[in-house]
């Protein structure tokens, strides 16, 4: 997550800077330099910076075939970054005539478009982005699922097969039984079942020869608590 979020760094670092420089002239301005940055000459960095964040974003949130679907936006983004780039540098008259346009009102040139060290910088950077992304698939597929504490029941045994047996020293969590409890008996009288409501230590029991004739404050507070007379 940290590497992609990097990564959408060094994107936006690379697009920044001045990518183009060239000259144009008109009869109301006369000889004016335009510098085009990568913001404006390659729109597709910023987008493919913006993917990258959201990517490393959702790769802590993402399952076995999420991660996935992030490799493949991570590969996406390094491609377009790549493109953009070398399409630049292949060709940056149109994005310097727009330039010169845009000032002067005219797209005649003056002079030959420059490129920066910017679009280089770039493609390496793009370079570093496909890098990561097939190292991301090959990453993923030794990692586990996510927690499966919302997940169906179904889904969450399949995730229990895929993690394997519980280890013998693990602690298992055992659900509190909901049987009725048996009220404690004298000897001689007959057992009574207690919903577990009512078996509650400290209670007063109605079973003959079992009523204590001692106030037991205890008792009277869990029978004020429930509702009922203590006397």
């Amino acid at each position: 997550m940290v590497a992609l979020l990097l990564l959408a760094v060094l994107v936006w670092v690379a697009a920044v800077p001045t990518w183009v420089s060239a000259a144009g002239t008109s009869v109301l301005t006369g000889t004016v330099q335009v510098h085009v940055p990568g913001t404006r000459a390659a729109p597709g960095m910023v987008g493919a910076a913006l993917a990258l964040a959201a990517a490393g974003a959702a790769l802590a949130l993402a399952g076995r075939l999420g991660r996935w679907v992030v490799m493949a936006v991570v590969l996406l983004c390094g491609v377009v970054v790549a493109w953009s780039a070398v399409a630049l540098l292949a060709d940056p008259g149109p994005v310097a005539r727009q330039a010169v346009a845009a000032a002067t009102g005219v797209d005649h040139l003056v002079g030959t478009p420059r490129t920066t060290a910017a679009p280089w910088v770039a493609t390496l950077v793009a370079a570093i982005v496909v890098v990561c992304g097939i190292a991301l698939g090959r990453a993923s597929a030794r990692w586990s699922g996510t927690s499966g504490r919302h997940e169906p029941a179904p889904a969450r045994a399949a995730t229990q097969r895929e993690l394997g047996p519980m280890p013998p020293g693990a602690a298992a969590v055992v659900p509190q039984s909901q049987e009725p409890t048996a009220a404690p008996t004298v000897a001689g009288a007959p057992e009574r079942v207690l919903p577990p409501s009512q078996a509650e230590p400290g209670r007063r029991s109605d079973a003959p020869g079992e009523r204590s004739h001692e106030p037991d404050e205890r008792a009277d507070w869990d029978a004020l608590t429930r509702g009922e007379d203590p006397t």
